[in-house]
């Protein structure tokens, strides 16, 4: 489970292998609270999420296992 991260503008979702491929960007809107991520064509293993600002600042950076 990702915990919540306050949306206050546009933010870039990154979802990075661990070799710092993209696997996917998804952007999340100003005030969007929730949003899905189908992960089930990901092959199992360590991922990292990185919330960017639209200028490339990271905001945060999230580790996850895939089974």
């Amino acid at each position: 489970m990702v915990e919540s991260i306050l949306i206050e503008n546009n933010i870039l979702m990154n979802i990075v292998n661990t070799n710092g491929q993209l696997i996917e960007s998804i952007n999340i809107e100003d005030g969007q609270q929730r949003f899905d991520i189908d992960l089930g064509n990901v092959p199992r293993g360590i991922y990292l999420l990185q919330f960017t600002k639209t200028n490339n600042q990271i905001l945060e950076t999230k580790r996850i296992v895939i089974h």
